[in-house]
């Protein structure tokens, strides 16, 4: 057991404050806000090429493979087939 007289805990509070989330999860959490209107225009048969063409014009690049992931995902989690 480490001693607690030790540790830097403004340091560490200073250090968890200016983390920020990895590119994968600021990724994944953009998708998911889009992720309605991702589907609206699928299912209005919005070919998937022009849907991440779209995306990335507004700052979410995404390859076809990603997107596919992403979707399957989000499709999981929605019927509760994924983990949290």
């Amino acid at each position: 057991m480490s001693d607690l007289t030790q540790i830097d805990f403004e340091g560490a509070q200073k250090a968890l404050e200016q983390a920020v989330p990895t590119k994968s999860t600021l990724r994944k959490e953009a998708f998911a806000k889009l992720l309605p209107m991702i589907e609206g225009a699928m299912a209005r048969r919005v070919p998937q090429k022009q849907v991440l063409s779209i995306l990335a014009q507004f700052g979410l690049t995404l390859s076809a493979g990603t997107f596919k992931i992403l979707l399957k995902e989000a499709q999981d989690n929605r019927s509760g087939g994924g983990a949290a």
